[in-house]
């Protein structure tokens, strides 16, 4: 069984914000996108967000992470287009969730949400 699929086989039957300490497939999909492999962050990401609830901040937010992955890797790929239209979505996502989580949301599911948006913000203005 390749890497991906193990890591995939990890994940627990639903997604919830309160045990992503113990959510393996959600924190390797992390490792794998901090160390730029936006493709694999993405297919493993997918798991964890196919075990979210329906229309749940967990499932917002994956979202987000898993279009992060999209972006960044088009980015990469020199799709210039692509990687802005889909970090304005991102910024889109990132609005709809800091409302969500209320007016000064710091930390979801182990993500400093300010940083992970200045990351964003660095990716868009570097093309």
């Amino acid at each position: 069984m390749a890497l991906l699929e193990q890591a995939k086989a990890f994940c627990p039957q639903v997604t919830d914000a309160a045990s992503w300490q113990t959510n393996r497939t959600y924190r390797y999909g992390w490792s794998l996108f901090a160390a730029g492999f936006y493709w694999e962050a993405h297919e493993v990401w997918e798991a964890v967000w196919l075990a979210s609830r329906s229309n749940s901040l967990e499932q917002l937010f994956l979202k987000t992470a898993i279009q992060t992955a999209n972006a960044c890797l088009k980015q990469d790929m020199g799709k210039d287009k692509a990687a802005r239209r889909l970090f304005e979505e991102i910024a889109g996502l990132l609005a709809e969730l800091k409302i969500a989580l209320g007016q000064h949301p710091q930390n979801y599911m182990g993500v400093d949400l300010e940083a992970f948006a200045a990351k964003i913000g660095i990716a868009q203005s570097n093309k």
